[in-house]
């Protein structure tokens, strides 16, 4: 029971990371085009989502997991705010730490839920 409550948390906050990471691909291809857009409400639900799916996370796994979650969350916002100045160094060097911080997270997860690679 409580292996499938952290096992769905942890879910939940992947898929809610990939919506938002998707939104900000979406706010920085709009930006770069100089389309006029308003970013915040372009990622308003993608946060929300994120945000609820981390608050469930926190009190769902153990401190690794949260810990990289937190600097999960941290290179997201970074990487939004550079979407949002169309800062393609910013971007290049934001976007590979996106990754590494998810791949970081996944590890932590599946040790946490005892899934072996």
């Amino acid at each position: 029971a409580i292996r499938d409550q952290r096992r769905e948390a942890c879910h939940r906050y992947l898929v809610a990371t990939n919506s938002f990471y998707q939104a900000v691909d979406q706010v920085y291809r709009k930006a770069l085009r100089d389309e006029e857009f308003d970013a915040r409400e372009h990622t308003r639900e993608a946060i929300t989502t994120l945000q609820d799916a981390y608050v469930y996370l926190t009190i769902s796994t153990g401190a690794a997991v949260r810990e990289l979650a937190r600097a999960y969350n941290r290179a997201l916002y970074a990487l939004d705010e550079s979407a949002r100045d169309a800062d393609n160094d910013s971007w290049a060097s934001l976007e590979p730490e996106t990754h590494r911080a998810r791949d970081h997270l996944r590890a932590a997860m599946r040790a946490e839920l005892g899934i072996a690679d």
